[in-house]
């Protein structure tokens, strides 16, 4: 793939719009939102609350469709911006482990 003098991620974004689900890495209980963008490296998902950076989660993203395997990972949150959505934020994260 050719990266671009603008673009130079380690791995292209493809982007999605399904179902997340997330929790505090350990915790209770969770919460729902929507995956915006999938990388090899990260998630990008809405939010109906901020997280602050550094916070651990484990997520599990769930297409849309069977053909697609879901993906459950331990995550970083890297950072959360307000989101075009009023009451929405946009959750950055990391991935730190797929889970089995």
């Amino acid at each position: 793939m050719l990266q671009t003098s603008s673009e130079k991620r380690r791995f292209p974004r493809i982007k999605v719009h399904c179902a997340v689900s997330f929790r505090p890495e350990g915790g209770q209980g969770g919460r729902e939102g929507i995956c915006l963008e999938i990388s090899g490296n990260g998630i990008l998902f809405r939010a109906p609350e901020p997280l602050a950076p550094g916070t651990r989660l484990e997520v599990s993203v769930r297409p849309l469709n069977d053909i697609t395997p879901p993906l459950d990972a331990l995550v970083e949150v890297v950072r959360a911006d307000p989101d075009d959505l009023q009451g929405q934020y946009r959750i950055a994260t990391e991935i730190r482990r797929v889970l089995d």
